[in-house]
């Protein structure tokens, strides 16, 4: 079958607090669970011949698209050229409204959409297009919506997972064992997977708690760091202040001590 042939997904998991390596770890030993794949994703905006795309990038593990991997989940089926090698190249969607502007050897260059630069977000910019790629991770053309422009995505890229600038995974996407034998629209497909999603629904609680707390321990982390950087600075400051005094009365001394020396002289000067 097409979904079976390109590994499609089971389960999609979300964080509100992102998810991480241990969170990927606690899917891993889920009993059930078969494939597990963490990427990001971000929506992203290009220019071509004055039109405005706005996009989705997905990422991939570029060193793991083989696809006999089954943690290579939501596969996507190349219609020309190769997968990304490195840094800088992507995949773009066979789509013929993207593909009329953009062809295999152009270049794009992505914005954020917003008035935050883009490369606080990913290592780079400009993008070479070296595939074309379709994918049953999308049943139609609709891309979902996003809070950039007018809310609609033309379309998806897929870039290198190592070039978004992130510490923590956006999704994570799940297969489960003996799910391909099923019809994934029937009831007995659900009924298989129920367990599993269950088992999940306990380890996301978990790990959610854990992931909150982690979240909270950098937080009053930074802020005792900031707290001692204050007070460094206030005790330099106190220091500064106090050698600054002691200067002032230094001097004030000394032009004391010369006005009482020119009055002596003075005084010697009427006697002789």
């Amino acid at each position: 079958a097409y979904y079976d042939r390109y590994n499609l997904m089971d389960l999609r998991i979300l964080s509100n607090f992102g998810l991480n390596s241990n969170d990927i770890i606690a899917i891993k030993n889920t009993e059930g669970v078969d494939g597990v794949f963490a990427t990001m994703s971000m929506p992203v905006t290009t220019i071509k011949d004055t039109y405005e795309y706005v996009l989705i990038a997905h990422g991939i593990d570029i060193k793991n698209t083989n696809s006999d991997n089954k943690n290579y989940i939501n596969q996507y089926a190349l219609i020309e050229g190769r997968y990304p090698l490195r840094s800088g190249e992507c995949l773009i969607e066979d789509l013929q409204l993207f593909q009329s502007n953009l062809n295999l050897g152009d270049t794009i260059t992505l914005e954020s959409g917003t008035d935050k630069d883009i490369l606080s977000s990913l290592v780079v910019d400009t993008y070479k297009i070296v595939g074309i790629v379709k994918t049953p991770y999308y049943l139609s053309y609709q891309k979902g919506t996003t809070n950039i422009k007018d809310g609609r995505i033309d379309a998806f890229i897929v870039i290198p997972n190592s070039d978004f600038i992130s510490d923590y995974y956006h999704e994570i996407f799940v297969t489960i064992d003996g799910g391909k034998a099923y019809n994934s629209y029937q009831s007995s497909y659900f009924d298989h997977i129920e367990t599993v999603v269950d088992q999940l629904g306990v380890i996301g609680n978990i790990q959610s708690e854990k992931r909150y707390n982690e979240i909270i321990d950098e937080a009053n982390k930074k802020l005792d760091e900031a707290k001692l950087e204050y007070q460094n600075g206030l005790t330099t400051y106190e220091t500064e202040i106090e050698k600054a005094e002691r200067e002032l009365e230094e001097a004030r001394f000394e032009l004391i001590r010369g006005q009482i020396e020119l009055a002596n002289n003075q005084l010697l000067l009427a006697i002789t």
